[in-house]
């Protein structure tokens, strides 16, 4: 039994400096960042063009709608939705200091929670009343086709100028693509999901594929995000500069 307890506290000693220098490289890059002011743009058109669209949108003040699919905040989407609302983070900034018009669709009552945190947050920095409503919150249904039949509802009685949908969807995408493509309405999806993937590669102007949705906050030149993606990218390369330094050591042994 002591060496059983002996043997999981190296284990947890060991995990410290690995956990250390994780914390002090995102450190370390999201005060670069944030001093510099540097910019890290490309590589992902989806992104690209969601920035340039929900520019277009905030200097014309038209109504942009924000999907954030069926997922929760604790689960196995977690991650997924959070992405979701590091943009609705964006855009509720956006609405208070220009007054573009936002309204959000949710499915579960934990992302509800939290988009309304959100929202409340900056809604409360408002000085003065403006001429725009305040951003709106639909919470539809967890049933997936449910959500997406009332998203789609959304979508057509206000047609915004612009849809955004980011977070965890499946085939039932189909009907708020549909929607918004009826409409009109400039649309932008992201999730990780394969099956909706695949339908959102017709139904979108252009769609952000798998793990570039958790680099949406970094694309929206927010450093605590550039920081991270900056140590995600440096920690790759030396992975995989460790990688083939072993392959050449057992190689040359052998």
């Amino acid at each position: 039994m002591g060496s059983r307890i002996l043997d999981s506290v190296l284990i947890a000693e060991g995990q410290v400096v690995p956990l250390l220098v994780l914390c002090i490289s995102v450190i370390t890059f999201i005060i670069t960042t944030w001093l510099t002011r540097s910019r890290r743009v490309g590589g992902a058109p989806g992104l690209v063009l969601l920035r340039s669209l929900l520019s277009q949108a905030v200097e014309a003040r038209s109504r942009v709608h924000l999907t954030l699919g069926k997922g929760s905040i604790g689960g196995r989407s977690t991650v997924e939705t959070t992405a979701g609302l590091t943009l609705l983070d964006y855009l509720a900034r956006q609405a208070v200091l220009c007054d573009t018009p936002v309204t959000v669709s949710v499915g579960d009552p934990t992302t509800l929670a939290a988009a309304q945190g959100i929202l409340q947050g900056y809604m409360e920095q408002r000085e003065e009343p403006v001429a725009q409503p305040p951003p709106a919150i639909h919470f539809i249904a967890p049933d997936p086709t449910a959500y997406a039949c009332g998203t789609a509802s959304v979508i057509e009685s206000e047609e915004p100028a612009l849809n955004v949908a980011l977070g965890t969807f499946g085939p039932e995408y189909l009907l708020i693509g549909e929607s918004a493509a009826r409409t009109g309405t400039a649309q932008i999806a992201g999730t990780t999901n394969p099956e909706a993937l695949a339908l959102m590669q017709v139904t979108a102007d252009e769609v952000v594929i798998g793990e570039e949705i958790f680099s949406t906050g970094a694309f929206l030149d927010r450093p605590q995000h550039l920081g991270s993606s900056l140590t995600e990218d440096v920690l790759r390369i030396v992975t995989a500069l460790l990688i083939l330094a072993g392959v050449v050591l057992v190689s040359a042994r052998a």
